[in-house]
């Protein structure tokens, strides 16, 4: 009678312990699931070129692989080395980000610096050294600005050998595009000084000459002479500090000169110039002899012509008395008879 209740003991036993082994081999392939799951999204990353999720998702997989209970999935083996192979990619991953990285980083800077280029292309296509003005230098000062700021911003990315040629004929068209703006602040410069000064001192002949009296003629070639002295001296001083710009020829009248001809023009122009004052001066002082001749005898004439009226005057007076006296002579004798 002792033994059954022992037997029936055995069998709960048994049963429990088969309950338990199947329960654990469950939970382990369910685990294997989740390891399969994170393994996937890690290989996902790492198609999407995203080492740092990848890792991380490494991390998860890695505690996951580490449960005791997994050990009863047949596919523990199979997902191991799934992760050691996605552990074994990822640096080529990482370098594989870097690359994609730095090639975005180039194509944005070289998309930045061509933008650059074309406007300093622009504003340089529009700067004329013939006849250069102060709005298109500054212009073209402001895009050499740009172009000088995206080049210097992606300095950084001249490790990649290709990229840094590249930037390096950037800096050659920048460098180019400085040295031809520089040419053209000194053309202006003496379009507006020199060049002025010569069209100023021809007007002012040209008024001398119009001129009826010989005072604004003076005043008008003084003014002529001044300005082509100036022009001469500042011309020079122009060409002796870049004397690149002698042989350009620049806008002027109706046609073009160069500073080298307009500092000669200056000069032989200066020579005629003070001949002609000279020449001026001598006629405005015979003129103002003339005038003072002139404004003499007009003053004598008036006083002899006053000395003739006040000497008529006193006769009108002296008879008009010699009448009055003569009317009170005889009324005075017709009163005595």
């Amino acid at each position: 009678m002792r033994a059954l209740p022992l037997l029936a003991l055995s069998a709960a036993l048994l049963g429990c312990a088969s309950n338990t082994l199947e329960a654990r081999e469950r939970r382990g392939e369910k685990r294997a699931e989740e390891v399969d799951s994170v393994l996937r999204k890690s290989e996902q990353q790492c198609e999407a070129l995203e080492p740092e999720a990848a890792e991380k998702s490494l991390t998860r997989a890695k505690d996951l692989l580490g449960d005791e209970e997994l050990a009863l999935s047949p596919d523990k083996s199979l997902l191991e080395r799934r992760y050691q192979e996605v552990v074994e990619g990822l640096p080529a991953i990482r370098a594989a980000r870097a690359k994609r990285d730095h090639d975005l980083a180039v194509a944005e800077r070289k998309a930045m610096v061509e933008k650059a280029l074309s406007n300093l292309d622009g504003s340089m296509a529009d700067l004329s050294l013939q006849k250069p003005t102060n709005e298109a230098i500054a212009l073209s000062r402001k895009w050499l600005d740009g172009l000088s700021r995206a080049v210097v911003e992606g300095k950084a990315l001249e490790s990649d050998k290709a990229y840094a040629a590249w930037a390096d004929k950037a800096r050659k068209r920048h460098s180019d595009a400085t040295v031809v703006v520089a040419l053209a602040v000194d053309l202006e410069q003496f379009l507006a000084g020199p060049c002025e000064k010569l069209r100023t001192a021809r007007e002012q002949l040209v008024a001398a000459r119009a001129a009826s009296e010989p005072k604004p003629r003076v005043d008008a070639v003084s003014l002529a002479v001044e300005k082509l002295k100036a022009c001469g001296d500042e011309g020079k001083a122009m060409l002796a500090k870049n004397g690149v710009i002698g042989g350009k020829p620049l806008s002027f009248a109706d046609g073009t000169i160069t500073p080298t001809a307009a500092v000669a023009a200056c000069a032989a122009e200066l020579k005629d110039a003070d001949k002609r004052l000279e020449i001026e001066r001598k006629a405005l002082a015979a003129w103002i002899k003339k005038q003072e001749a002139a404004e003499k005898a007009r003053l004598k004439a008036e006083a002899a012509a006053k000395a003739k009226a006040d000497a008529a005057e006193k006769a009108r007076q002296k008879a008009e008395a010699a009448k009055a006296a003569r009317a009170a002579k005889a009324a005075k004798a017709a009163k005595k008879k």
